[in-house]
């Protein structure tokens, strides 16, 4: 799959950029040529990525651990212009992949950091885990942010798993939240 679809780069649209890359990351498979050739198509296509494929796209290179900075860039600046778009969990996995692969872009993540102190309301457990731990990779200290994640984090720490747990307490401490109540729910 992954030579016939580097030999069909042009015809690579959008969805199936995101897809291809989803689907190798989520393998685990670090195949460089086909991440070159992916990121290629992206850049051509990058107006054509919704939140959703923007998040995801991150998430993949992230996930296998590729920084291709063009396509960072690419998509740092295409969320950018419509993260009023972007749902809980696409503001959640495109800070994390940024903190995965250090890639600290600051006007991205201070632009992350308001839409999802805005949006803490629909962030899942798995949603605030990872904002928590992104924003503390960075060691980010956005007190509204920072105010609203552990609110939200207290209101539903009953569903939290341990690793979202051991996750949101290691960045309670590296960015030192010292909000008790929080604190004493994540014990």
């Amino acid at each position: 799959i992954a030579f016939a679809a580097i030999s069909r780069l042009l015809q690579l649209c959008a969805l199936d950029c995101t897809n291809l890359a989803w689907s190798f990351a989520a393998l685990g498979w670090s195949h460089a040529p086909l991440l070159d050739a992916i990121a290629a198509a992206s850049l051509r296509n990058i107006s054509d990525f919704d939140h959703v494929g923007l998040a995801n796209t991150a998430w993949s290179y992230a996930a296998v651990l590729c920084v291709h900075l063009p396509l960072l860039d690419a998509i740092s600046a295409a969320a950018l212009c419509s993260i009023a778009d972007f749902a809980a969990q696409s503001l959640a996995i495109t800070a994390w992949s940024l903190a995965a692969l250090l890639f600290h872009h600051e006007p991205l993540l201070a632009v992350l950091a308001a839409a999802a102190s805005a949006r803490i309301r629909d962030f899942d457990s798995q949603n605030l885990a990872n904002t928590a731990w992104a924003f503390a990779r960075f060691e980010v200290h956005d007190g509204p942010l920072l105010e609203v994640l552990s609110a939200a984090s207290l209101a539903t720490i009953s569903d939290f798993d341990a690793q979202e747990l051991a996750n949101t307490a290691w960045a309670f401490a590296k960015i030192q939240v010292q909000d008790g109540a929080a604190l004493g729910g994540t014990a």
